[in-house]
Parts: structure tokens; sequence; C-alpha cells
């Protein structure tokens, strides 16, 4: 087998040396389909490793066949083919600072599992990412509404060496206080009335893989301390049991508000914050980072139908301006309804009438530049949202404020 990977393998790197990048591509990929099928681990580690380091292909396909090397040299346990794949993806994250832009998607079909990073800060995001993903730190994810807390704990399973078990995502305030202990822990038969068979809590269900708690401010202050013991002993007790489960689970937690604040004033434990945030990470607002746009619309657009090619002239025009000067106060999750907003209505739009229609969307949810928009935000923003102190601070009254919030379509800074 070592002899044919090697024949194989000679044949790919000689094609890309020849600079014929579909025939190398060809070659590769048909290798990596024949060693996957036998189950050959290390040819396999190699192949990809060989693909990830051959420059004649595009970066993207480079650093999903590097991804994919990692993953399988980590499990094998070769330190020396761990160091070199390491070293490569390192050149290609840190080094040529390029876009890992639909990296994931291309190694999955079954599921979408794409994460845009284009901009200077989510590339260095991505970088650190790339050094933790695979420890058990527990990650704590910071940000405004919108700005992809889920999709960055998404592509941290989805890059880790539990991607191929169980992702786990619970939304705090989906679930009713009262029913959170049979939840999250599960029950035995008989724990209550009505319990007739045992019922298999979520951390439970995700064992082995990752669990993704959003809106963690918002949990109740008796289960704070219920929560942190599970994360310092890496068990839970089902409701009515009399054994705990032991849990192997790597905990990701996400807020939009100040945590470190919340637990100074008291409103948050101490304790818990501190375990949560063995490893944090601040995903910057989408108006400060405005070389993502493009991509992200661009994606956004062909998830919804729209052509590429279109795609791309429609952001060299104007409207690629318009979107990179607004303020996003709802961040991407914004930026994604006003382009299912645009393309709901261009129903029998020609080219030629598609920009005042993008003028007028952007123009309905307040995106378009307005001196007086722009700084009533600014004051909101330097006062966490409190609108009576802004409303003295522009000599107007609350009213009036409250007034233009709705006018301005803005959504108040959390508190």
């Amino acid at each position: 087998m070592s002899r044919n990977h090697a024949a194989a393998g000679a044949i790919c790197r000689a094609r890309a040396r020849r600079g014929d990048r579909q025939a190398a591509k060809t070659a590769f990929e048909e290798s990596i389909r024949i060693l996957s099928e036998i189950g050959a681990k290390y040819e396999l580690a190699r192949a990809h490793l060989q693909a990830g380091e051959a420059g004649v292909f595009s970066s993207e396909y480079r650093l999903t066949n590097l991804l994919a090397a990692r993953t399988l040299f980590d499990r094998i346990g070769v330190e020396y083919w761990q160091e070199r794949v390491g070293v490569q993806i390192k050149k290609m994250v840190g080094g040529e600072h390029v876009a890992v832009s639909r990296v994931l998607q291309t190694c999955s079909r079954d599921k979408d599992k794409s994460f845009i990073a284009v901009s200077d800060p989510m590339q260095k995001i991505l970088a650190h990412v790339e050094r933790i993903k695979d420890t058990d730190a527990t990650i704590l994810l910071l940000g405004e509404t919108g700005v992809g807390k889920d999709r960055l704990a998404q592509y941290i399973h989805d890059t880790s060496t539990r991607a191929r078990k169980p992702f786990e995502s619970i939304c705090v305030t989906a679930v009713a206080p009262q029913l959170w202990e049979s939840e999250l822990f599960g029950y035995v038969k008989g724990a209550f009335t009505g319990a007739g068979n045992r019922r298999i809590g979520r951390l439970e269900r995700a064992n082995g893989g990752t669990v993704y708690l959003n809106e963690i401010s918002e949990i109740t202050p008796d289960l704070q301390a219920k929560f942190l013991e599970v994360l310092e002993n890496k068990r839970i007790q089902p409701v009515g049991g009399t054994r705990p489960i032991a849990l192997d689970v790597r905990f990701i937690a996400a807020s939009n508000r100040d945590l470190k604040r919340a637990a100074d004033e008291g409103r948050f434990r101490q304790d818990l914050y501190h375990r949560l945030s063995q490893d944090e990470i601040v995903i910057p607002p989408l108006h400060t980072r405005t070389e993502d746009i493009p991509e992200l619309a661009v994606y956004f657009l062909g998830r919804m139908g729209y052509p590429p090619t279109k795609a791309a002239r429609l952001l060299d025009s104007p409207f690629g301006e318009w979107l990179k000067s607004a303020s996003w106060p709802g961040n991407v999750r914004q930026l994604q309804n006003i382009l299912s907003r645009l393309m709901n209505r261009m129903d029998g739009t020609g080219d030629h009438e598609l920009l005042d229609l993008a003028r007028e969307v952007l123009a309905e949810a307040g995106l378009l530049p307005d001196p007086e928009r722009d700084r009533l935000l600014a004051i909101l923003k330097a006062n966490d949202g409190n609108q009576r102190q802004t409303a003295r601070e522009l000599g107007t009254s609350h009213t009036t404020i409250s007034r233009k919030i709705k006018q301005f379509n803005i959504i108040p800074p959390s508190v």
C-alpha cells in the first residue's frame, strides 16, 4: 500500500509541478477517495497534506486539505507530521493572510458549515481558534447580537477533533427555568408524575462532542451554581437519579452582554464567569470590519439563488459602498435580512432598476448614511442605551428620542 501511495503521490506532484491544475486535482481527489474507502488513515493524511502543499491550487482548496490532514495526523499521533501540517496552516492563516471562506462547506456536503472571514480582526480570531480548538478549555464568545457567535461556535466544533460527535446548541432563554434541570440533565423513570420513562438530558446527549450555551447571561442564580458544578466536575445527575453520569463535553458559551461587568456588579457569579472565560473571544461588530461585507453579501445572495456573477456586479455598483458605509446595528444577521428583503422584492426587476430598488430597501431600514441618525446612535452607545440620558445630552425630550429611534430603525444598544 505504501509503495502504491508513493507512486500515486509522485504522479500527483508531477502534474502539479507542470501547472496542470485540473489533472493534478483529479489525481489527488481520486487517490484520496481510494485511501478513504480502504481506511488507510496514514496514507490518506499524507495525500491531504500533499494536496495542501501544492502551490498550484487555490488557497481555499489547499487549506481544506491541510485541515483534513491535521485532523487525521492528530488522531494517529505522529508528531513530525503534526508539526509539519501545523506550520503549513500557520503560514496560510497567519502568514499569507488568506480569506478562510467557505472552507468547511467544501469538506462536508450534508451541511452548510461556512464561516466568512476576510478582515484583519476576523482573521486573527480564526488564527486563535486554530490554536485552541482541540483543547478542552471552555470558550466564552462575546459580541453584539447578530455578529456571528452561533456560527463561530459551530465552526470551532466542526474544525476540532470532536467534529464527528454531537453539537448541541442550547438557547438559555428558550427553556423555561422550571424545566432547565430535566431538559439539561434528564430524569429517571418515576422521578415525578408523568415521568414514565427515563429521558436523556441534552448534556448527556452531547457526550463526546460540544455543548453551545447561547445567552448564558440569562441563566438563573440557582442554575448558575448547578452549572458551575457541572463545569468543574464534568458530571451530571439526572432528576430523581442517585448515580452521577460522567461527561466528556467541550463547552462554548455566548453572551451579547458584558459578562465581566455583570459579575463585578453581582448579577452573575464571579466563579462561574471565570470558569466560562478560560478562553474569551470578542467578535467585533460588522461596521468595524467592512472588508467582510462584500463576501458575506455574495455568500448570502448565493444561498438565495442569486448568481455569483450578478452579485459581484451589484456589489461593484454604489450598492456595495452603501453596504460598507451602513452602521449595521443588527450586524451580520441584519445584513442577511436586508438582502433577503431585496431578493423578495426584485421579481421582474431588470438590472437597470435594481439599484433603485436596493436604495429603497436600505432607506426603509434606515441604513443609508444619515448624519442625524449616526449622531443619535453614537450618543446612545456612549450612554449604554439609556434614552433619558441621551435626550438630556441632545437637549430634547425622551419622547422625541423614542420616536427617532423608531423612525431611524435603530436597535438600542444593550444596557
